[in-house]
Order: structure tokens, then sequence, then C-alpha cells
């Protein structure tokens, strides 16, 4: 069986209606159970209070990879090069960002990675 781990983040209010900078949060790298075997990366879902309005950074084998929206807090992961297929990789990790309040009222109850599994050689 495989193990799971639940992330639990809190954001403490220093005075109502004061923001106080930027805010960050960063996933373990996930593997999905098989460290050593390729995946294809399909689409980032996520469940949350409202909408998000900028779109997270999303790393691929520690590299920064492309989404495109497809719907209200969904993307699709998609190569950087020209042929534009689904990316492979080992590894997934889903960053979240902000300089901004525009999301600060938002929460995020799930992140769900759409994925296949590449044959093994």
């Amino acid at each position: 069986p495989l193990a799971t781990t639940e992330f639990t983040g809190l954001v403490a209010e220093f005075a109502k209606d004061a923001y106080d900078g930027s805010f960050s949060w960063v996933s373990k790298d996930m593997t999905m159970g098989s460290d050593t075997v390729d995946k294809r990366f399909i689409k980032l879902k996520l469940e949350a209070s409202a909408a998000l309005t900028t779109a997270p950074t999303v790393y691929i084998d520690d590299k920064a990879i492309t989404l495109t929206s497809s719907g209200t807090n969904e993307w699709k992961i998609r190569r950087d090069d020209a042929t534009g297929g689904k990316q492979k990789g080992k590894k997934i990790r889903v960053e979240f960002s902000s300089s901004t309040p525009a999301n600060e009222n938002i929460t995020i109850f799930s992140i769900g990675v759409i994925y296949r599994t590449t044959k093994i050689k």
C-alpha cells in the first residue's frame, strides 16, 4: 500500500484588512509511488472555494513547464517545444505564489494531477 501525506497550512492574520507582503507554498516532489518510472503528466486540477486569478507554477523533473487553461482551476500540462505533446518525467512539483492580495481569501481543498505511467523498458 502507498503512504499518503496530509498537507495543512495556516496563514496568520496580523490585522483585519491588512496585507503583509507576498506568500509562497511549494509541494513536495510527487512521484506517485514510482520513483524510477517515467510518467506522462496530462492535467492539473484544483478544488477551491473560488477561481484562482493566477495559475500555479509546475515543475517536472525540476524544469518549469507551460500550463494552458482548460477551465476554472484546470490546466493542461504541455511541453515547451513546438510539438506541444504531453510532458514526460519522473516527478512533479506544484508552487503557488503571489505578490498581490488577489488570491488571499481563496481556500484550496485539493490538488489533483492526472497522469499515465509509460512502459518500462
